[in-house]
């Protein structure tokens, strides 16, 4: 069991360094307190058509060649979506001058249009 918990921490460790990681220079990662307040009640939008909608409730909505649908949540200084039909990720935003990018679980990088 210890081994298996220490597998986990290494993980989650090695998760959150390739999320930092995949910043560029100039990038301020948004806190949660920030990110719950610039996307909450939100629909953003994203180079290559995407939108995805925070509702007030909790509620998601990504649309893109038809829709995603969960719910979200904010975890230490991401966004965390649960997929209805299954699956999870963790997105962080982050800031760079006036301008805002969405860094997914994967490493990508979209600019992000907040409306």
């Amino acid at each position: 069991m210890r081994t298996f918990a220490t597998m986990l921490a290494s993980v989650a460790a090695l998760t959150f360094v390739a999320a930092c990681t995949s910043t560029s220079p100039g990038d301020e990662v948004l806190t949660k307190s920030e990110l719950r307040q610039l996307i909450t009640g939100k629909s953003v939008s994203f180079d290559g058509g995407g939108t995805a909608t925070y509702y007030r409730d909790g509620r998601y909505k990504y649309v893109l060649n038809g829709a995603d649908t969960g719910t979200y949540s904010f975890r230490n200084d991401q966004v965390c979506v649960a997929f209805d039909g299954g699956g999870s990720r963790c997105d962080t935003y982050v800031q760079n001058g006036d301008r805002y990018f969405l860094i997914n679980a994967r490493g990508g990088r979209f600019q992000a249009r907040i409306g």
